[in-house]
């Protein structure tokens, strides 16, 4: 039977022993939760993230918070 004698790239034995960095999960510091798409401010802050913000259009905001556009 022939095995494979050839040692493992530096960088791919160093993945395999401490984990993929770039596939540790990232979250969210405003509600903790795992996300993909992060939202900041004009000055950078980040306000939250595709799980606990959502979009809304100009006619629903109106509707919610009763001002007129």
């Amino acid at each position: 039977m022939w095995r494979n004698e050839c040692p493992d790239h530096p960088d791919i034995a160093r993945a395999m022993r401490e984990g993929d960095p770039e596939a540790a999960p990232v979250y969210c510091p405003v509600c903790g939760a795992e996300f993909e798409t992060a939202y900041e401010d004009a000055e950078g802050n980040i306000v939250g993230c595709d799980e606990c913000l959502r979009a809304m259009g100009p006619e629903e905001y109106a509707e919610r918070h009763g001002e007129n556009w």
